[in-house]
């Protein structure tokens, strides 16, 4: 298994050297490629609507680094490293909300940082029975929002109706969702700042972000809902979720290295991929996935969020 933040030479050899032959590949590294692969076609399809989607990243993590809080503090790295990308090519584009990244996204890092140097002291069923439960949580938007597709897809392609008006991403094709009434794709005036909403920004904020800094996920299918619902529209609501995601893994990130929870091999493979598909799918945010690739990734996180918990349970 491969742990920690140092890779030694003999290490190395002992994988790649011409001594060992192709049998003794460490099934690891097998894992970590599987993990790259995955992380690329997700961070791609992800980035479209301001997701990195690391849920399926993680629990190739966990099997490649063999500890649940090595892969939570890697998957948090790697999950900044592609949300960082997507933010800034959301931001090139104006799609990044100044104020929310502040109310929800600093007290959000601070959380993350702080869960994550405290994660040393929970044990790891704990961590991976609290990953799975996650996972659960997180496919219910994305269920919603795959059945609301199909329900408008089947409508708009009814005979009573041969002219169906060309669609839009507005808040309703995000998953989390109905749009709020006026809900537009179109540049809107940020709701105006009351107390009461302050302090739920921050709330939502405080909650993920220490979320985030235990099961080593950004959170953003939980996050960007809850942006719908505060009015934001549907590309400010992508681009914001992933930079307020950005700086959330990297406060976790951060959190973790000290104790040498961050795999720098897992970082710089998985990593790559991450960033080129992040990269190409912010590009693409009207790209919007259809509600069948949405439910594919409901049924998904489903599956490994049962079998988290079962594993979790089984070793306690």
């Amino acid at each position: 298994m491969i742990q920690g933040t140092t890779l030694s030479l003999p290490a190395l050899a002992a994988v790649f050297g011409p001594q060992a032959g192709a049998a003794a590949i460490d099934p690891a590294l097998v894992w970590l490629v599987a993990a790259a692969l995955v992380s690329g076609i997700m961070a791609y399809v992800g980035a479209m609507v301001g997701l990195v989607l690391g849920q399926f990243r993680l629990p190739l993590l966990v099997v490649a680094l063999g500890s649940a809080p090595a892969a939570a503090a890697s998957n948090l790295a790697i999950s900044s490293l592609g949300a960082g990308t997507g933010a800034f090519a959301h931001a090139r584009e104006g799609r990044v909300e100044l104020r929310l990244l502040l109310s929800i996204g600093v007290p959000s890092a601070i959380a993350a940082y702080v869960s994550s140097r405290s994660v040393e002291k929970l044990e790891a069923w704990w961590i991976e029975a609290v990953i799975g439960a996650t996972l659960l949580i997180s496919a219910l938007p994305l269920t919603r929002r795959a059945m609301k597709i199909h329900r408008s897809s089947a409508t708009t392609s009814s005979p009573a109706d041969p002219s169906p008006a060309k669609s839009s991403p507005a808040k309703s094709d995000l998953p989390g969702g109905d749009a709020p009434p006026g809900a537009t794709d179109s540049p809107a005036e940020p709701p105006r700042l009351r107390g009461g909403l302050l302090a739920l920004e921050v709330l939502i904020g405080v909650a993920l972000g220490a979320l985030s800094g235990v099961v080593g996920l950004l959170l953003g299918t939980l996050r960007l809902p809850a942006m719908l619902r505060l009015g934001v529209s549907a590309p400010k609501a992508a681009g914001t979720n992933m930079a307020i995601g950005f700086f959330t893994g990297v406060a976790g990130a951060l959190g973790a290295i000290g104790s040498g929870r961050v795999s720098l091999l897992a970082f710089a493979t998985v990593g790559g991929a991450t960033f080129v598909g992040a990269w190409l799918g912010a590009k693409r945010t009207k790209s919007l996935p259809t509600a069948r690739h949405l439910a594919l990734i409901a049924i998904v996180l489903v599956a490994v969020g049962v079998w988290l918990i079962s594993k979790a349970i089984a070793g306690r």
